[in-house]
């Protein structure tokens, strides 16, 4: 006897310590050798081990609370008449933070009270769904739901949907209401700025959505484009081929081009605009302006086919690198050349090597470019001007060229000169001869004269004896040392 009555005593005891351990451990205990302490901390250690308790206490409210508290989808195994206490489904939700709306009975779905608690904490955005019809067109709950999720007015009552105090107050929250309101709103304009400019505005291409009216206004449309460069493609006819509508689509992004109208590209306004655009996006980018032109919009636009030589000459004033994209005839055209460099000096790097075996044409060309340029030139020509091996300049190639050189006169000088003017009088005299005929005043930059051998800069007495050297060869010309 003594025996049987200890076993009698460690049961609940061990009963305890399983579930403190693990509350799912419940279901191996009969509901008649359960108890509140027992299921209580089986509900606290796991929620989900509501579904094993008996009866009697998936009908308690203290049990219920914690296992929901522990794991609010352990709301589902209460019974029937928990599920109906409003006061304890909304303060679940309240301390969860969690909607348990699909568990609790549906006779709640008309409870503003407790619908209104589940889209407050409902993450996704599944708790309006479970409304009411008669919730569903009310104006506070439809609002709240929308706020947490646009997206959820589509299952609104369509009076809420055409509810234009309804929808402008969602869309100063967000734009993902627009595409399910009523097609009354769809056509009003206060509706259709609002939407333009909310601040998530490119989830949707709102001119895609609107009226065909809409889509003929001219400051609608405008704004619409200037906010999000696709709108432009469901602008009216007319207004995608209205010049301040395609002004606003290029500007936003050049990518544009690629689906306005070649008809309307090949305007001369047009094409003035998308080339000083393209430079200006090269530059703000930091691009090799060769290297984004060639995968830039100009391969939407058929220079080719311009024919017009005052407009040409005035976008290759603008960018020399048209000149590779227009017809091969104008290419080959050496008067056009000419004119072209008159505008715009680095159209010379754009030559075919064939033309510039030209000396005559070579010569006309230089003689018509702007010397500040030169520099700028990707000519061997002015490569081998600079250019110094075994410290010696090539002679022959500047004799070869002189006339370029006289052409040229101080720019050239001044290029030769700003490397190692030290070496043209201790190397090449011959060039030093050479320079002298080309122009009255020479400049040479004192902080250049740098020995050959040791790279260490030289004396103020052997500065002294090399200037008066240089005086005494150029004499009757102006030098000068800076």
């Amino acid at each position: 006897m003594p025996k049987v009555k200890l076993e009698l005593d460690e049961s609940p005891i061990k009963n305890l310590n399983m579930v403190k351990k693990n509350g799912l451990k419940l279901k191996n205990i009969p509901h008649n050798k359960q108890n509140i302490r027992v299921v209580l901390t089986a509900v606290k250690q796991n929620g989900l081990s509501l579904e094993y308790a008996a009866q009697f206490y998936q009908n308690e409210t203290d049990v219920v609370y914690e296992a929901s508290l522990q794991k609010p989808m352990a709301f589902r195994y209460a019974s029937q008449t928990i599920k109906q206490n409003k006061n304890l489904i909304i303060n679940i939700m309240n301390k969860t933070n969690t909607s348990i709306l699909e568990h609790v009975d549906s006779s709640l779905y008309d409870n503003k009270e407790v619908i209104l608690s589940a889209i407050r904490v409902d993450n996704k955005g599944t708790a309006f769904k479970h409304a009411s019809d008669r919730l569903k067109d009310d104006f506070e709950v439809v609002l709240c739901a929308a706020k947490q999720n646009g997206c959820l007015i589509k299952y609104a009552s369509d009076n809420m949907k055409d509810n234009k105090e309804l929808v402008l107050q969602l869309l100063d929250n967000s734009i993902l209401c627009f595409r399910d309101i009523s097609p009354r709103l769809l056509d009003d304009v206060d509706i259709i700025r609002k939407a333009i400019v909310c601040k998530d505005h490119q989830v949707y291409t709102i001119l895609k959505h609107v009226s065909d009216r809409i889509k003929g206004l001219y400051d609608v449309v405008l704004e619409a484009v200037k906010n999000n460069m696709y709108n432009y493609q469901y602008a009216s006819l007319e207004l995608r081929q209205n010049k301040g509508i395609i002004y606003a689509a290029i500007k936003t992004n050049l990518k544009m081009v690629s689906v306005i109208p070649k008809s309307v590209i090949m305007d001369i306004e047009i094409i003035t605009f998308i080339i000083k655009k393209n430079i200006e996006e090269c530059r703000k980018k930091n691009f090799s302006l060769d290297f984004a032109k060639e995968m830039s919009v100009y391969k939407k636009i058929s220079f080719e086919r311009l024919k017009d030589i005052k407009f040409i000459l005035k976008l290759l004033e603008l960018d020399e690198y048209i000149m590779k994209l227009l017809s091969q005839e104008l290419q080959n055209n050496k008067q056009f050349i000419i004119e072209a460099i008159k505008v715009n000096t680095l159209v010379y790097n754009y030559i075919s090597s064939d033309l510039l075996k030209d000396s005559i044409f070579k010569l006309e060309c230089y003689r018509n470019m702007n010397k500040s340029k030169l520099h700028e030139l990707k000519d061997s020509f002015i490569h081998e001007l600079g250019k110094i091996e075994d410290n010696v300049y090539n002679i022959t190639f500047i004799k070869e060229n002189i006339s370029i050189i006289h052409l040229l006169g101080q720019t050239v000088i001044q290029m030769l000169l700003s490397h190692k003017p030290y070496e043209i009088f201790t190397k090449s005299e011959d060039l030093a001869d050479i320079l002298k005929t080309t122009h009255s005043t020479i400049i040479f930059p004192n902080s250049d004269f740098v020995q050959p051998e040791d790279e260490m800069g030289l004396t103020d007495t052997e500065l002294t004896e090399l200037q008066t050297k240089i005086i005494l060869q150029f004499s009757g010309y102006k030098v000068i040392f800076i």
